[in-house]
Parts: structure tokens; sequence; C-alpha cells
């Protein structure tokens, strides 16, 4: 990802079924939804120093995984310490830092994002890494 550099994040699962899906930000969950040219809530800057992910919608915040099983959400920056060292894998999952061992004080590390089907939030795969999602990135305006 090229940093503080305004991007997309497309659904590989929305690609395979013809389906423009990207990743967006719905109250302060993380979601996905059709894409919209030019609609903030759907475009994403990396900070390539702390590994944060931000909203273009919400520069204020960043990407927290504190509470995985009740979906990704945007929170202030330093509300958490599952905030920083996101990496985008060559394969195309966004995953929660893979350097970190796993311990109780961190016990999510090298987790792929995903999309949970029941409820439309954005989750961290299981420890058997089933239903990793996969993404693309598309820069803003390269469309």
């Amino acid at each position: 990802m090229q940093p503080d550099t305004c991007f997309y994040l497309h659904s590989k699962t929305g690609a395979d079924e013809n389906i423009d899906q990207v990743l967006t930000v719905v109250g302060n969950k993380l979601s996905i939804e059709h894409k919209v040219v030019f609609d903030e809530e759907q475009q994403w800057y990396f900070d390539e120093k702390t590994g944060q992910l931000s909203n273009g919608a919400h520069a204020d915040l960043v990407v927290d995984w504190s509470e995985p099983l009740k979906g990704i959400t945007l929170a202030a920056k330093g509300a958490s310490k599952f905030q920083n060292g996101l990496e985008f894998s060559p394969d195309g999952k966004l995953l929660t830092p893979p350097s970190e061992k796993e311990n109780a004080a961190f016990p999510y590390p090298g987790k792929p994002f995903t999309f949970n089907h029941e409820d439309g939030s954005i989750r961290l795969a299981g420890d058997t890494d089933e239903n990793g999602q996969f993404w693309h990135i598309e820069y803003c305006g390269a469309h």
C-alpha cells in the first residue's frame, strides 16, 4: 500500500460474483457495500509508520480490532493497543500484526479480516484462517 494515498479495498469475493464491493464504514463498524465513487466512507489511507488504517470520512479515527467478535470498528487513535501494525499480505489479505507473539495481551497475531454474512460486519477470521477475505487495492482517481 502506498502510504498516505487514498485507496479503495475491493472484496475479491464480490469480484468473483461480478459485484463491485468495497470496504466501508457503517456507523462506526466496518462492512462491505457496493462501490460509490467519491464516497469518503469507502476511501482509506494507510500510515506506513504506525500501520494504522484510517477512513476518508473519519480522519481522526483508525481501524480498531479490540473486540473482533463484535466487529472491527473505527475508534479514536490510541483508544486501544489493537490499532497499530496492520499489514497487507502479498496474496491480498489485510492482517493484524503477524510479527507479534500470541499471548493473553495479544491474542490475534496475523489474523485476516473477514466478512460476517450474518450481520454484515467485518471481523477477524478464526484460528484456522477460515474465511479469510481477499482484497485488492484501487487507488482513488484510478477509476
